[in-house]
């Protein structure tokens, strides 16, 4: 290997007939002919490129990068799965989610793989698939864990992720690369270094179960309350109560339509496209509470949303709620915002002595571990069952 030089610019040569332009300077062209030269080494023991020769190849200009990339590949002196790792890491990600479309993946998982990987991308500053590394992604995720950037104006603030998020994001990490080891694009996955963390030890934000008393004083005083925002306190009693009665997500409730609502059999159905396990599925609700949401839907169209009121101030909207009812927000048991109603359901479906089969099925849960998260231990009740035992 020689370099030589010929009008203005200087060349490495690397073989006979095959040559590299390099640049018009001597010593800038002398260091790339050294890293080069230990590219062409680890190539001939079978080794993966030293991080320090890849380092100053990928600080050079992405148009010559890439030249450079493919006239070592021409030449025999570097994988095709080196030159993979090179390509820009975004446009990798493109052609991910293409894919995976023509899989016929759902858009909203399809939606959470790109954000993820897109988000481990920016966070670490990575340019090509070389520069995502075990340690880079486990800093940044661990950084995620425990800090809560400041707010940007316009822009909602990140709130630090849990345990289970942080399994999200290294497990669309995982898909990513498993992809891109398929396509040949690359020889290593970077996410199989990274454990996951136990999620049932760690969870994010705990809710709580309103007595049945506060219950009742809590869906009075809303039934009764003013306008909130845009939505009256009529309509949030209903959609209260559904979700109490079904345990149905903010988004769910946010999507319901007309023509989901069955009124002759006292059904909700939850379309496959809505629900997070995609699955359709169809719920029972009392018949009174099936007259009300007719009352409530009145004469609007079949396609239409029962709460088109609904974007994002739910939370806002119980807090408000709880605070006028005079019943805790937050306490040292968790907090009853939204989601609460799920845990609220599946705990008095769990005290009305339904086969766990069963209450599985309509909170649509996937095993009896996660039914045990939402399922809440009713503490007076187990008080008064000690005072019942016989004295010892």
């Amino acid at each position: 290997m020689r370099m030589y030089k010929r009008g203005q610019k200087w060349y490495i040569e690397v073989g006979r007939a095959k040559k590299i332009a390099a640049f018009e300077s001597k010593p800038h062209t002398a260091a790339l002919m050294a890293s080069i030269g230990d590219v062409v080494a680890s190539k001939k023991a079978g080794m993966t490129p030293p991080p320090t020769a890849m380092s100053h190849i990928n600080r050079m200009d992405a148009t010559y990068r890439s030249y450079l990339i493919d006239r070592l590949v021409k030449f025999g002196l570097m994988d095709a799965t080196h030159q993979g790792t090179m390509r820009p890491i975004l446009g990798l990600v493109d052609q991910w989610i293409t894919a995976k479309r023509q899989a016929e993946k759902s858009a909203k998982h399809i939606k959470r793989l790109n954000e993820q990987v897109t988000a481990i991308i920016d966070g670490i500053g990575a340019d090509q698939a070389a520069d995502i590394t075990a340690n880079k992604v486990t800093e940044y995720l661990h950084y995620r864990r425990t800090t809560a950037p400041a707010k940007k104006k316009k822009q909602r603030q990140w709130e630090t992720i849990s345990a289970q998020t942080y399994n999200h994001y290294r497990s669309s990490l995982h898909n990513f690369f498993d992809w891109l080891m398929q396509n040949g694009i690359c020889s290593q996955n970077p996410a199989k270094s990274i454990p996951p963390l136990i999620a049932a030890t760690d969870p994010k934000r705990p809710r709580r179960v309103l007595s049945q008393t506060d219950l009742t004083k809590f869906l009075t005083y809303v039934r009764a309350s003013e306008r909130r925002c845009v939505i009256t306190g009529e309509r949030r009693y209903w959609l209260y109560r559904l979700a109490c009665e079904t345990g149905l997500r903010a988004n769910e409730c946010r999507q319901l339509r007309i023509s989901d609502i069955d009124w002759v059999h006292n059904t909700v159905t939850v379309s496959a496209s809505e629900a997070k396990n995609s699955k359709t599925v169809m719920l029972p609700i009392k018949p009174d509470t099936a007259k009300g949401l007719k009352k409530l839907c009145g004469r609007k169209k079949p396609g239409s949303r029962v709460w088109p009121e609904i974007i994002d101030h739910l939370s806002e909207w119980m807090q408000s709620d709880c605070t006028k009812a005079g019943i805790k927000y937050e306490t040292t048991e968790g907090v009853f915002d939204f989601h609460a109603w799920r845990h609220t359901h599946l705990t008095r479906l769990g005290r009305s002595g339904l086969p766990l089969k069963d209450i599985m099925f309509l909170g649509r849960l996937s095993s009896a571990q996660l039914a045990s998260r939402y399922m809440h231990s009713d503490t007076e009740a187990g008080r008064k069952a000690i005072e019942a035992m016989p004295d010892l």
